[in-house]
């Protein structure tokens, strides 16, 4: 859904209730016609998701019944400029209702469970866009569709007024969805905000957990829980991510971890350019994220272990490359801080990844400053005062 962060919401429940009203239209057809209008309601049903699904997409199956929706082998191609092949693909994706609720009227979901998916995010300036293709039909034409299809099964005018009813309900009306459910996902992340060329992420193993989602989204708490695998060029690290988030009133509160990821890749968000090059090094960081009304507050806890600044890089944090060789030999090729980021998002002059970037540095250059009065070399690169006393102890 490209689409500036206040855009994004409704487009993303358009598409999930869209699925809904393709749905109950299907049901609709499959428990009071029964017979030929299953043939004539599945393929309905797979013209409808293809064409929220966008331009070039495809699915190798859509089974429909009592038991809910499963679609196979789902597939988005990417728009031009889009640095990934596709946007999104599942093995399976199965939507589960609750027939409770839908007897008594309240449109809810008891489960969306996707295997194996992929899902492809790209980061810019101004946005975060993620399903870029999807488009919902305009009720007229999603209701025209389906008043051919009725036609065609033979479908009774009251049976068929019925099913108007049905397939449009999604677009109008409040949709609860229990739980949805990535397992044994990937995620490419995208970011063009660090410089020229795009900084690309790989996650495998993704497993995400959402409860109490409702759409369109009102005030109120969704759980979150993530897990991953985060791929590095020399080793791989863990994500954990868990917590409560509330999208319309802008609030949060959740525990971020990292453990073990191979640093090099990532140091764009931590390191500028100018500061050094770390050819290897290992990323520890902990955080918990608060978010009150879009203003935010994050303690950070992070560490950097197994540091080697690359032979190329002048200097590391403002000392020179080989003074800096001297430190981190000191300090076990280990560098730990713990700092506030804090700020309002919807601040224009707010950016996340300068007031990372630079509480980390003011953390890590204190320890480094502290660390150099204490060294004997300090002296052949400084001359600061009492380093000849240190030198002589």
């Amino acid at each position: 859904m490209a689409a500036h962060h206040d855009e994004k919401k409704p487009v993303a429940a358009k598409g999930r209730r869209g699925c809904l009203g393709i749905f109950l239209g299907f049901l609709l057809m499959l428990l009071v016609a029964g017979g030929i209008a299953v043939q004539y309601a599945r393929g309905w049903a797979e013209q409808e998701i293809l064409a929220l699904l966008g331009a070039g997409s495809s699915v190798r199956e859509v089974n429909l019944g009592l038991d809910g929706l499963e679609l196979l082998e789902v597939r988005l191609p990417a728009p031009a400029g889009w640095p990934a092949a596709e946007t999104f693909r599942a093995q399976r994706v199965q939507v589960r209702p609750d027939w409770a609720a839908l007897l008594r009227g309240r449109l809810r979901l008891r489960q969306v469970i996707l295997e194996k998916p992929y899902v492809s995010v790209l980061r810019t300036a101004d946005r975060l866009s993620l399903l870029p293709t999807l488009a919902l039909k305009p009720g007229a034409d999603r209701q025209a569709d389906f008043a051919a299809v009725a036609q065609a099964a033979g479908m009774s005018p009251a049976v068929a007024g019925f099913g108007l009813a049905a397939v449009t309900a999604g677009t109008g009306s409040q949709v609860d969805i229990g739980q949805i459910v990535f397992s044994d996902g990937s995620l490419e992340w995208f970011d063009t905000t660090l410089g020229p060329s795009a900084l690309r992420l790989r996650l495998e193993g993704l497993s995400v957990q959402l409860g109490g989602m409702r759409l369109p989204a009102v005030p109120g708490t969704v759980t979150l829980e993530v897990s991953a695998l985060v791929k590095g060029v020399h080793h791989d690290g863990k994500l954990g991510l868990r917590g409560t988030v509330d999208v319309v009133g802008e609030n949060a509160d959740l525990e971020l971890k990292l453990q073990n990821l191979d640093l090099p890749p990532l140091q764009p968000y931590f390191i500028r350019q100018t500061d050094a090059s770390l050819s290897e090094g290992s990323l520890d960081m902990e955080a918990r994220i608060r978010l009150a009304q879009g203003q935010l507050s994050a303690p950070v806890s992070l560490s950097f272990s197994g540091l080697r600044v690359a032979n190329d890089s002048p200097s590391f944090l403002g000392l020179p490359r080989d003074l800096a060789f001297w430190v981190l030999q000191a300090l076990g090729n280990r560098l730990e801080a713990r700092f506030t980021v804090a700020g309002n998002l919807n601040a224009p002059e707010f950016s996340l990844n300068d007031s990372l970037r630079q509480q980390m540095t003011l953390g890590f250059s204190s320890l480094l400053q502290q660390t150099l009065r204490r060294l004997p070399v300090a002296a052949q690169w400084l001359g600061l005062e009492g380093a000849h006393e240190a030198q002589g102890r």
